[in-house]
């Protein structure tokens, strides 16, 4: 940005209210997540608390690479996607293929990252799967004809963009696209922000440390006395309930009431349920 001017004055703007600043340029796909996302991050802490507890952030080293002993070789668009069936791809943009959108290439193959995940279905890369695109000159490429092409779904660009499976969407698809393709992949933003995550922790625990034991003990004997409310408000509610008596017509039990009427004895025991609140 402006040759690094812009992040070097936001940075003394930082600095200037009390902050100690360091700015990251970070590619996505060197944190597990399978595609070419690279983007800067500016980190931010005040001045007294870094002084105080001699707290420098560092940015993780890169979990991924080339196969190097150190890292994990990258996660790729096979290993993001690979393993959906056709009944969960789900919705896919539906759209013809502009002049820009033709002015690069927007596929790479399964053993590849994927492109950028844009905030826009209309510029999703392609799926992996036909033949790759063909470059004719400077700013034109071509599709074959010979195979099938289309972009990739909302639920393919979730999953490179390292969401859970099981997250739920809201809006339309195009809304949908559009917050995927804004948001921040989750391990990135994960490992970017672990170091400070830690210091936290580390902090709290210091502070108080029986803290975190402590919540645990305290939430065993919430659940306990929550037991044993629900017992006594059961054995009181269960006085109000007309005595019935047991009865076996075939193969079913009935809880046979004062007035000889039948009922299940499950029915029984799911009014006593209603009538406690918890």
């Amino acid at each position: 940005m402006g040759g690094g001017r812009i992040v070097e004055a936001m940075v003394e703007d930082f600095k200037s209210q009390g902050y100690e600043v360091t700015y990251h340029l970070v590619n996505a796909k060197n944190y597990g997540v399978p595609q070419d996302r690279e983007r800067v991050f500016i980190i931010g802490v005040r001045l007294d608390i870094a002084n105080e507890y001699k707290f420098k952030y560092e940015l993780p080293h890169p979990t991924h690479g080339e196969g190097t002993d150190r890292q994990k070789p990258y996660v790729t668009l096979k290993d993001a996607i690979g393993h959906l069936k056709s009944s969960e791809i789900g919705e896919v943009y539906e759209s013809s293929f502009s002049s820009r959108f033709l002015s690069r290439n927007r596929k790479r193959r399964w053993d590849e990252v994927s492109f950028t995940i844009q905030a826009s279905g209309r510029h999703a890369p392609l799926h992996p799967s036909g033949e790759p695109m063909i470059k004719l000159g400077k700013d034109e490429w071509v599709l074959p004809e010979t195979s099938e092409h289309r972009r990739l779904s909302a639920v393919e660009v979730a999953l490179i963009q390292t969401f859970p499976a099981n997250y739920v969407w809201k809006g339309s698809l195009g809304a949908i696209y559009k917050q995927v393709g804004n948001a921040v992949p989750c391990l990135l933003a994960k490992a970017v922000s672990q170091p400070l995550a830690d210091f936290l922790s580390s902090y709290y625990q210091s502070v108080n440390p029986a803290s975190i034991e402590g919540s645990k003990t305290e939430k065993v004997e919430i659940d306990t006395e929550a037991r044993i409310v629900r017992k006594k408000r059961i054995k009181k509610y269960k006085k109000r309930l007309p005595k019935y008596k047991r009865r076996q017509y075939g193969k079913k039990t009935f809880a046979v009431t004062p007035t000889n009427q039948k009922i299940k004895v499950g029915k029984v025991t799911n009014k006593v349920k209603e009538m406690v609140a918890i």
